[in-house]
């Protein structure tokens, strides 16, 4: 197998994961995702 391959799915893997749990968490805080997911949204949109 190959080694890059290997290491650049591995680092997308961690960040999709990562991503996904910090979302989790933004839903099962409310008042927490009112204020900071319009932040993110407009970061997001920037890139």
């Amino acid at each position: 197998m190959n080694t890059a391959f290997f290491a650049s799915s591995l680092s997308a893997l961690v960040s999709f994961v990562g991503y996904l749990s910090y979302f989790i968490f933004l839903s099962s805080n409310y008042e927490i995702n009112q204020l900071l997911l319009p932040y993110f949204l407009s970061s997001f949109s920037q890139c």
